[in-house]
C-alpha cells in the first residue's frame, strides 16, 4: 500500500520543498529590497547554477544502486567508499567548474544573456563558488537516500532555509544581492 512509501519518503519530500524554497526565496528577496536590476543579474546567475546541477544529477545515476545494494547487503563500508569516491570525483570537477565561473564571470554573462547583465559578475563569481556545495549535497543526498538514512538531512534542509530567509531580511535590504550570494554559499558550504 501507500502507507510504507509514504513511511519512507516524507522526509525526503519536506527536504525538496524546503531546498526549493531558500532556492527561491532569496530571489523574491533581492527583488523586494535591492529592485529589479539586481534581481536580474541574481535570476540569470541562478539559470546557470541550475543548468550545472545536471552534471552532479547526472554522474550519480548509476550510485543510487550501488548505494542501495550494498546498504542491503549489510556492507556500509562499501556504502561509504562509494561516497568517498563519488565526493572526490564530484569535486574534482566542481572545482575547475566553479573557479572558471568565477574567473570569467563578465565574458560568461555577456555571452549568455547579453553586455546588459555583466555588471552582475560579482554576483555570478559569488554564486558560482555554491557549485561546490550544490554538487557536495547532490552527492550525499544520493547515498543519504540509497542508504535509507535521510533521516538528519531533511532536519538540515529546513535549518538551511529558516536560516537564508532570516538573512536574506536581515541582510539583503541594506547590502543587496551580492551578499544574498554570499548567503547561498554559506548555506551550500
Amino acid at each position: 500500500g501507500i502507507r510504507p512509501l509514504w513511511r519512507a519518503s516524507w522526509r525526503l519530500g519536506v527536504m525538496g520543498l524546503a531546498v526549493t524554497l531558500y532556492y527561491r526565496i532569496d530571489t523574491i528577496v533581492v527583488f523586494a529590497f535591492a529592485g529589479d536590476v539586481e534581481a536580474g543579474y541574481y535570476t540569470v546567475a541562478y539559470r546557470v547554477l541550475d543548468v550545472l546541477q545536471i552534471l552532479p544529477a547526472v554522474l550519480l545515476v548509476p550510485v543510487l544502486p550501488l548505494v542501495a545494494r550494498a546498504t542491503a547487503s549489510g556492507n556500509s563500508g562499501a556504502a561509504e567508499r562509494v561516497f568517498g569516491d563519488c565526493l572526490v570525483l564530484g569535486l574534482a570537477i566542481a572545482l575547475p567548474i566553479a573557479t572558471l565561473t568565477a574567473i570569467r564571470a563578465e565574458d560568461l554573462l555577456t555571452v549568455l544573456f547579453g553586455s546588459e547583465y555583466a555588471g552582475g559578475a560579482a554576483i555570478f563569481s559569488l554564486l558560482a563558488a555554491s557549485f561546490l556545495g550544490i554538487t557536495a549535497g547532490w552527492i550525499g543526498t544520493t547515498v543519504a537516500v540509497g542508504s535509507a538514512s535521510v533521516g538528519p538531512l531533511w532536519i538540515s534542509a529546513i535549518a538551511a532555509a529558516v536560516t537564508s530567509i532570516a538573512l536574506n531580511l536581515i541582510l539583503v535590504p541594506t547590502h543587496g544581492a551580492t551578499w544574498s550570494a554570499a548567503i547561498t554559499v554559506v548555506i551550500e558550504l
